[in-house]
């Protein structure tokens, strides 16, 4: 199994490394395995998946994918694939940290609320410590900043959106924190 935790964590870091050295020819094994081999999937998405906590994030190798390559291979079946793919996404828009997809990603698929909603709900999973609202006013301060900084309509749309949700989630959290006290 691939896992970055324990000792399976090293057996992740050589995938990783493979994957890094052979984007493409690792894709090709990737994307037969989340197609055709429904046993492994879980592991394979778990894998290259975003883990870690806020403050001490572990990039996944999904970030060293061809992004164009990946959105090509979702284009062949979209209803199935998309779904997919969807956890693997990095969670930022940067384009140095693996952003190209996730921003790909959104131009093609998320005019779609159904998904444009389940990718809020994959942006805002993750570990952080603290009070949920600070860790939802940063997600909200990146989204902000992504905003100002990508001129694409249907991203800044989508941010707009996800902006709005995040709006709505952290005065939930702001009641629920006054409230404990």
């Amino acid at each position: 199994r691939i896992s970055h935790h324990g000792a399976a964590g090293y057996i992740a870091e050589i995938a990783d490394k493979i994957v890094l050295d052979h984007p493409l020819e690792a894709w090709e094994i990737i994307s037969e395995i989340l197609v055709s081999k429904p046993e492994d999937r879980r592991t394979v998405i778990h894998w290259l998946a975003d883990t870690g906590f806020e403050d001490m994030p572990k990039p996944s190798a999904a970030n060293y994918l061809q992004a164009e390559v990946v959105l090509r291979w979702i284009k062949e079946d979209p209803e199935q694939r998309q779904w997919l793919i969807l956890e693997i996404l990095p969670k930022t828009l940067d384009q140095e940290t693996g952003g190209r997809l996730t921003c790909l990603f959104i131009e093609e698929f998320c005019d779609d609320d159904r998904m444009a909603n389940s990718l809020f709900g994959h942006f805002y999973t993750g570990g952080w410590t603290g009070p949920a609202s600070d860790y939802l006013s940063r997600k909200r301060d990146a989204a902000r900043r992504w905003l100002s900084e990508i001129s694409s309509v249907k991203i800044q749309s989508w941010l707009g959106k996800y902006i709005d949700y995040l709006n709505s989630l952290i005065e939930d959290a702001k009641i629920r924190e006054e409230r404990e006290f």
